[in-house]
């Protein structure tokens, strides 16, 4: 999940990216650590809104924050945006 505690107190909605097992270099792709509760790489290029609600949304896990932080700056150069606010 990308999306930010501020979005969750007004909305259903989290922005995520799926993962897939397929983990042949890509450009859009981020190589999931040892480790981590899933493995494969996440696909930033196939973010979307989900609707917490509707779907079968569950807390599996954390990923470190130096991947949740690679994935924004990698989403983020995608939509024009060059620099995130680190607050």
């Amino acid at each position: 999940m990308l999306s930010d505690a501020k979005l969750h107190s007004v909305s259903r909605r989290t922005l995520v990216c799926p993962i897939t097992s397929n983990i042949s270099p890509w450009p859009t792709k981020i190589l999931i650590p040892a480790g981590c509760v899933v493995s494969g790489t996440i696909l930033v290029d196939q973010a979307r809104m989900i609707d917490r609600s509707a779907r079968d949304f569950r807390y599996i896990g954390r990923m470190p924050d130096d991947i949740t932080l690679l994935a924004r700056e990698l989403l983020a150069s995608f939509v024009g945006i060059d620099q995130l606010d680190p607050s």
